[in-house]
């Protein structure tokens, strides 16, 4: 008892348990439907030691997320517009980006001092207006696991957990503006964790793909069928979106910084 007395006293005046230090996460690239324009996405926090020595894990707090628009030439990237950032984390994979409505999509934390939590929000952010709207808040959708939007921003579908049950709910996009057209339940899908899921838009059906498990929904007859979890499904006229983790340097800064 002695000696965890005194460790915890050093520990106590030690700095990096009193003060906060700035930390980030590595950079993902947000690619946009022409494959060519981008977003650089980049978590930042604040995170200290814990008092407890037995504890590894730091504490941590204050999560935002920081976005810089460019694009890729010759196998370079520069960069076009101001940066921007939302006042919370967002996680690998849940954002895509439209070049041509200048409209990022994302999945963020409601709490910005709780990394990872489940309750969640899908946002609408306007390039040009520098603007949020909560998509999740507008549709009522409480726990948004992952989404998809179609080439043209014709359709968005969004992925979510209701209790211990998933949904896929479509929406049609005329003229900014989201009419429901469906909402359907997906009985036999499973996500064992984030990450998990995949949806791909083709021209007239959306795959959605969990843990050895996959649902295909028609555009056209609205009917939902099983299909084969482990078929690869690509389409990359109608489903461009792409993500790219950790391809900078750990301190690389955006300008004319070569992809690896």
């Amino acid at each position: 008892m002695k000696i965890l007395f005194l460790l915890n006293l050093i520990n106590f005046f030690s700095c990096s348990s009193v003060f906060w230090r700035e930390s980030k996460l590595p950079v993902e690239l947000i690619f946009s439907e022409n494959s060519t324009n981008l977003i650089y996405s980049r978590v930042y926090f604040q995170e200290k030691d814990s008092f407890n020595p037995t504890v590894a894990n730091t504490n941590k707090q204050n999560y935002t997320t920081k976005f810089i628009p460019g694009k890729v030439n010759s196998s370079k990237l520069a960069k076009e517009l101001k940066e921007f950032e939302t006042n919370s984390w967002i996680l690998p994979k849940l954002s895509r980006y439209n070049f041509s409505s200048k409209k990022l999509f994302f999945i963020k934390g409601n709490n910005q001092d709780e990394f990872g939590t489940s309750e969640r929000s899908l946002v609408e952010y306007s390039l040009e207006k520098k603007s949020e709207k909560n998509l999740s808040k507008e549709f009522n959708i409480l726990n948004p696991i992952d989404f998809a939007i179609s080439a043209n921003l014709d359709y968005l579908i969004i992925l979510s957990k209701e209790n211990s049950e998933y949904f896929a709910t479509l929406f049609k996009n005329s003229e900014n503006k989201y009419t429901l057209v469906e909402k359907k339940n997906l009985p036999k899908f499973v996500i064992s964790g984030d990450g998990d899921s995949e949806i791909t838009f083709f021209e007239t059906e959306v795959i959605l793909k969990g843990y050895k498990s996959c649902s295909s929904y028609s555009l056209v007859s609205k009917k939902l069928n099983s299909c084969n979890p482990f078929t690869e499904y690509k389409n990359s006229k109608e489903n461009p979106y792409k993500t790219k983790f950790n391809l900078l340097d750990e301190n690389a800064e955006f300008n004319q910084v070569e992809l690896k």
